[in-house]
């Protein structure tokens, strides 16, 4: 062997045990490794802090990012609550600019129409309804209720044709009948004072007894029906000095006197009527006869269809009469031909109170009923109102 093959050799066996001392160190190296990696306590707690720490973080990210959503949406939310306040306030301004619109249109029709009832002044609102100034009118009157089996009729009637009257009432009947007292006042009827108990003889009374009369009989209308009387009728429509000086409120008599009472018939009721009456007549009827409530179905209607306004003694007074009424004198009409009201030529009765009185203590007898007859006596009228008229009463 050469000199060059021994030097290579030699360099072998260096290096393989070069090799091999690098192996042996390894091979502590790597026998003592596992021991040097071997975790300990500490670690295992850094780890899971660690990961405790990562949790964390990602939390709070996600936290984060719901508040920014949260937070988008209230925005979102916030402004379609304005964009729809917006809308609604501009639909409200605009139903309050047509509601101002038609405020505005209907003043200016309010406005326009105030010249028409100013070019008008014969159309006048009274009682509940409108009055023609140019048109005739008539007043309807009965005399001697209440009675309300026969009141009650003609208060149907009149409500029919839209038309008012005067009950001239007798006060010891007030009590009786307070439904249908209260009935006229409250369906715009006038209420008169036919005094207190109907004393055909009260002309030649005491000016003291003349009073009492009337003012008690007013009082018992008040108390009833709450309203006191503005116009009177004497008993019988008899005056008297001592009557004239006595009482101050308008003495209203008639000028068509259907003597109902007398004939106690429908048909002759209706006759006496229609076709016998004009512009300010005052129609005189009684509040106590059924053949009187049958007649008005037919005498009512057909006044109103040829033209006629039914209203009230009061309303005839103010506006047929020109000026204000003399104190005492009796009124019979007040026809416009001469602008004034016509009063009675004297102050003798214009019915035949001896017929009448007699004519009702019949009509009295046959019907079972006590009614107080017109032109009965005080004594005469007290025993009425305890007779057994109620038995007849609707």
């Amino acid at each position: 062997m050469d000199e060059h093959q021994q030097g290579r050799q030699d360099r072998e066996r260096a290096a393989g045990n070069s090799r091999l001392i690098e192996d042996r160190q390894a091979g502590r190296n790597t026998a003592a490794r596992p021991q040097a990696h071997r975790p300990s306590r500490n670690s295992g707690n850094g780890r899971r802090t660690a990961h405790r720490h990562r949790r964390y973080k990602r939390g709070k990210a996600l936290y984060i990012a719901l508040g920014i959503r949260a937070a988008f949406a209230l925005i979102v939310l916030l402004l379609a609550v304005g964009a729809i306040r917006g809308i609604t306030g501009m639909f409200r301004h605009h139903g309050q600019q047509q509601a101002e619109e038609s405020t505005e249109e209907a003043s200016s029709a309010e406005e326009s129409a105030a010249p028409e009832e100013t070019q008008n002044p014969n159309i006048v609102t009274s009682n509940g309804r409108q009055l023609d100034l140019t048109k005739p009118m008539v007043a309807v009157t009965f005399d001697d209720g209440p009675y309300a089996s026969v009141g009650n009729q003609i208060m149907d009637t009149l409500a029919q044709c839209g038309g008012k009257a005067t009950f001239f009432v007798v006060g010891n009947r007030a009590e009786k009948y307070t439904d249908e007292l209260k009935r006229m006042a409250s369906e715009g009827h006038e209420i008169g004072n036919h005094s207190y108990d109907h004393d055909e003889k009260l002309s030649k009374k005491d000016a003291k007894t003349i009073a009492w009369e009337f003012n008690s009989c007013d009082e018992e209308i008040n108390k009833v029906a709450g309203v006191t009387p503005a116009v009177y009728r004497l008993p019988g429509g008899i005056n008297s000095d001592t009557v004239r000086k006595t009482l101050t409120k308008p003495l209203i008599s008639w000028s068509v006197d259907t003597e109902d009472w007398k004939t106690r018939n429908a048909q002759a009721t209706v006759n006496a009527v229609v076709g016998h009456v004009r512009d300010g007549d005052i129609i005189l009827m009684h509040e106590l006869y059924q053949s009187t409530a049958d007649a008005c179905k037919t005498i009512l209607p057909e006044l109103v269809n040829e033209g006629y306004q039914l209203v009230t003694v009061s309303e005839l007074i103010q506006y047929r009469s020109s000026g204000p009424l003399e104190q005492g004198v009796q009124y019979t009409d007040f026809h416009p031909k001469s602008g004034d009201a016509q009063a009675a030529s004297s102050g003798t009765p214009t019915v035949d109170v001896d017929q009448e009185t007699a004519g009702l203590a019949a009509s009295a007898e046959e019907s079972g009923s006590a009614a107080a007859p017109s032109g009965s006596s005080a004594a005469g009228s007290s025993a009425a109102s305890s007779g057994g008229e109620d038995n007849t009463e609707n």
